[in-house]
Parts: C-alpha cells; sequence; structure tokens
C-alpha cells in the first residue's frame, strides 16, 4: 500500500495470500487516478471503474465470484448518480433503478429470477 502515497502518476497493485493481483489501477499525487480493476481471490473481475482524485466517476461495474454481471451504474464525486441496473446471479436482470447524489429517486423496473416484469 505504499506506493499509493508517491507523486506524480504511478501503477498500483496489490496480491492477495494466493499471489493473484487483488487490485490494479494508477494513483495521482497519492490517490486513486483512473480505470481501477478489483479481482475476486479466484482470479475473477470483481469490479471495473474510473477514479478521478479518489473518487469513483462515470461508469462501474461489479461481477460475481463466477464472472457474470450484476451491476452497472453511473457514479459522480464518489456517489450513484444517474441509472443503475442491477442483475440477479445467474444474469438476469433483477431492476432499474435512478439515483441522484446517492440517493434512490426511482424505481424503474423490477423483475422476478425469471426475468418477469413486477413492478
Amino acid at each position: 500500500m505504499e506506493n499509493i502515497l508517491k507523486k506524480g502518476l504511478n501503477k498500483y497493485l496489490e496480491h492477495f495470500a494466493n499471489e493473484r493481483i487483488s487490485v490494479e489501477g494508477q494513483t495521482l499525487d497519492g490517490k486513486k487516478h483512473g480505470v481501477w480493476t478489483f479481482y475476486h481471490d479466484n482470479g475473477i473481475k470483481a469490479s471495473s471503474g474510473l477514479f478521478v482524485e479518489g473518487l469513483k466517476e462515470g461508469k462501474w461495474q461489479w461481477y460475481n465470484a463466477q464472472g457474470k454481471l450484476i451491476e452497472k451504474t453511473m457514479c459522480k464525486k464518489d456517489l450513484y448518480h444517474g441509472v443503475s441496473i442491477r442483475y440477479y446471479d445467474h444474469g438476469v436482470l433483477k431492476d432499474v433503478r435512478m439515483f441522484e447524489e446517492g440517493d434512490v429517486k426511482a424505481i424503474i423496473s423490477t423483475y422476478d429470477e425469471t426475468g418477469n416484469l413486477i413492478k
């Protein structure tokens, strides 16, 4: 974790005890900056997205330990902001929500585990 404190643009890398990469990205003057990717301990991507001066910005995606997309959302200054789409672990759409500065403003649609519209 010591390289996160360096000045300028630096590569950042952490590993699990099993030596697989747990997180990779870049820092700029000690803050997370640019695209970062986080991994499950089995080596499968857990999440990825953009940091700007240490804060989540833009499109972020999260995956389960089998690599299936379970959520994609927009972030602004480290908060959910805009549309967020979640999926069940088996890949079926779960819900679509609208956020504003971290608060849920609307649940646009909700689906059961077979994909049938509930609301």
